[in-house]
């Protein structure tokens, strides 16, 4: 039986929870320092660490709660927080805002150069939420809402289109 070696799995599951802290802060300086206390904290609790218990499981958990503490700090928070079963779901509805042909890593970096007042909208949309649900959370009337979304959609699949 291989024994574990938790800095190597740490490593392999970098990308995992890049995309994941993309998901939940898509705002790439957010994202990135999401994922570094993410992985601070998982070397602090290294010794803590069951090996009979799912690694990946134990480092999305942990993203998890720092992004509640965040976003308990910050007093709000426009996004959703996730589970692991809908990171799937969210890749699913990102890749409508583009074609086949882009990864969902740089679907999420183009979103973060959007306009602000399109990323918002652009960024709940694609976690799920409804027009109105967007409307009611920021404060924008549900038709801006809608023309925003069109809006975002075209202009992200430019960029994608110039990169």
């Amino acid at each position: 039986m291989e024994s574990f070696d938790f800095e190597e799995e740490l490593i392999s599951l970098q990308g995992k929870l890049r995309s994941y802290a993309y998901l939940l802060f898509p705002q790439r300086e957010d994202a990135e320092d999401l994922i570094q206390e993410t992985l601070l904290k998982a070397l602090e609790n290294r010794e803590r660490y069951n090996e009979n218990v799912n690694f990946k499981g134990w480092l999305y958990t942990i993203m998890h709660n720092i992004f509640i503490n965040i976003c308990k700090s910050k007093k709000y928070c426009l996004f959703l927080s996730l589970s692991d079963s809908n990171v799937s779901e969210d890749m699913a509805r990102a890749m409508e805002f583009a074609d086949d042909e882009y990864g969902f890593k740089e679907i999420c970096q183009v979103i973060d150069e959007l306009p602000e007042n399109l990323r918002m909208v652009v960024s709940m949309r694609m976690k799920g939420f409804k027009y109105l649900e967007i409307a009611n959370r920021t404060g924008i009337p549900i038709g801006l809402v809608k023309s925003r979304i069109f809006y975002g959609k075209k202009r992200l699949k430019e960029m994608l289109d110039e990169s």
